[in-house]
């Protein structure tokens, strides 16, 4: 059965296949349907597992600029909806976004957060602590632990902590 011209063709899939379609969108594309309806805003702000990752090796500056509103953006629009996986890496100019997000997911009882910096030679440095009663799986790449980031007893459900390429640097 063909939809109407002007209706929705998207109308008679179940929200599950639409979750499943919306997963495979980088975030600024996934943030783009909201503008659809409300039922592919509520889709998005629902959805489970973000993907924020910047590579940008030439410096640009503006690229840099638009990911750090994007974050912004997403953090407000979808609020503290839970998730079970972020991952979450900067190879640009906003090093400075990593630890927001890394927070942000803590607060959205993310189960599985993975971590990667490249910006080299001063990775993104961490110096708070990682609170969760959810969180099960922790992976750095190329960041630097700081102090309190280190003690991990504020995570009883971690099962899994995988550094990279990590540095630390104790409490002074």
């Amino acid at each position: 059965m063909a939809a109407d011209i002007g209706e929705d063709p998207f109308r008679l899939l179940p929200d599950d296949l639409l979750r499943h379609v919306l997963s495979f969108l980088p975030n600024d594309d996934a943030l783009q349907t909201c503008v659809l309806d409300a039922r592919w805003r509520d889709l998005w702000r629902r959805e489970t597992s973000l993907d924020f990752t910047f590579y940008d090796r030439r410096s640009d500056i503006e690229k840099s600029r638009r990911f750090k509103q994007i974050v912004k953006l997403v953090i407000r629009l979808r609020g503290n909806s839970p998730l079970v996986k972020c991952e979450m890496g900067s190879f640009g100019h906003e090093e400075d976004t990593e630890p927001l997000l890394a927070e942000y997911a803590l607060t959205c009882q993310v189960e599985e957060l993975i971590v990667i910096s490249s910006n080299y030679p001063d990775p993104t440095r961490y110096d708070a602590p990682f609170i969760s009663q959810h969180l099960k799986i922790l992976e750095f790449c190329s960041v630097n632990l700081e102090g309190c980031s280190l003690d991990f007893s504020s995570c009883p459900v971690l099962e899994d902590l995988a550094l990279s390429t990590a540095a630390f640097m104790p409490a002074a």
